[in-house]
């Protein structure tokens, strides 16, 4: 009778822990309604190769005092770009534009449609929008 090979203990758990994932196949149906739907056309994505990076910063309404130690730290000539994504009231103005100006010598900015990113600014989200940074 041939010896059967002993497992590892690490693959005896791996079978144990780790379920087989298993995916439905694609029909044709779930395509052709995927197609069907109406949807608005986005904008053609333009390739650029930027050549420094963006920081993408969260914060709440409890974040100011942690940005403006932040933004009076950082030096206005980084050659990067901040864009900090705050949580937000549609219904109120939001006025961190004019309290980080206090704290750094970058623009800062509300972002807007189809704005052209530049290093050494900050950039805030609107209050009733969605930001989506392309390429």
């Amino acid at each position: 009778m041939p010896a059967k090979k002993k497992e590892t203990r690490s693959k005896q758990i791996k079978k144990r822990v780790a379920p087989k994932i298993s995916r439905p196949p694609k029909s044709a149906t779930s395509t052709k309604a995927a197609s069907a739907s109406p949807r608005k056309s986005a904008p053609k994505p333009r390739k650029v190769n930027l050549d420094f990076p963006i920081v993408g910063i969260g914060a709440s309404a409890g974040g100011l005092e942690a940005l403006e130690l932040f933004f009076s730290n950082v030096p206005p000539e980084t050659n990067m770009a901040f864009v900090i994504i705050q949580h937000l009231s549609p219904r109120h103005k939001s006025i961190m534009a004019d309290i980080l100006i206090k704290y750094t010598q970058m623009q800062v900015l509300q972002i807007k449609d189809d704005q052209k990113i530049e290093p050494n600014h900050v950039y805030l989200n609107p209050a009733d929008k969605n930001v989506v940074i392309l390429n």
